[in-house]
């Protein structure tokens, strides 16, 4: 049985932002638990909307 969470989940405020060096600290230790990053901005409205955050490495050609 795995006990890692399948998602990490970080909500930020529409207009309040997030700063860079937060999200890249979130987004390293997500991925160093073996989860996936899903931002959840929610609006002045009360919308929420999902966004996968991952990093990738470009290939060499």
């Amino acid at each position: 049985m795995n006990s890692s969470p399948r998602y990490m989940i970080k909500i930020v405020t529409e207009g309040l932002g997030i700063q860079v060096m937060e999200l890249l600290n979130v987004l390293k230790y997500s991925e160093s638990m073996g989860a996936q990053l899903v931002l959840a901005l929610v609006s002045s409205e009360g919308v929420i909307t999902y966004y996968k955050a991952f990093t990738f490495k470009p290939s060499k050609i």
